[in-house]
């Protein structure tokens, strides 16, 4: 723990490597199939495109998690040389917002099971 920051966010597994995720909470399990849309045109447009290479910074590419009938998550399984990582979960978040039925909670670190305090402040 950071004296002047607090916690370190995310955390890291002995090997380096880390899992975040953007949390919604979900009114609409339509929105579930659309948001599953987007993310596949999202990883679309970044392998087509002169874009960064995700597969440098992610494990795999971002993925939807049910956690329960009402909560979602995208995940993101980082590499212990991601440094975009941020970037990256900052635009798909971007991408979703404008998907009716489902609203932000909040960015997560699958480490420790905690979010980021700031990303949930109102």
């Amino acid at each position: 723990m950071s004296k002047v920051n607090g916690p370190v966010f995310p955390r890291r597994r002995a090997g380096g490597s880390f899992s975040v995720a953007i949390r919604y909470a979900v009114s609409d399990s339509g929105a579930v199939q659309v948001a599953q849309e987007r993310i596949s045109s999202w990883i679309g447009r970044k392998k087509s495109g002169n874009n960064l290479d995700i597969a440098t910074e992610l494990a795999s590419p971002p993925k939807t998690d049910l956690i329960d009938s009402q909560t979602m998550q995208v995940v993101f399984d980082c590499r212990s040389s991601s440094a975009l990582w941020k970037g990256l979960m900052v635009e798909l978040a971007q991408e979703l917002s404008t998907i009716g039925g489902i609203e932000r909670l909040g960015f997560w670190d699958l480490v420790t099971g905690l979010p980021h305090p700031a990303s949930i402040e109102p």
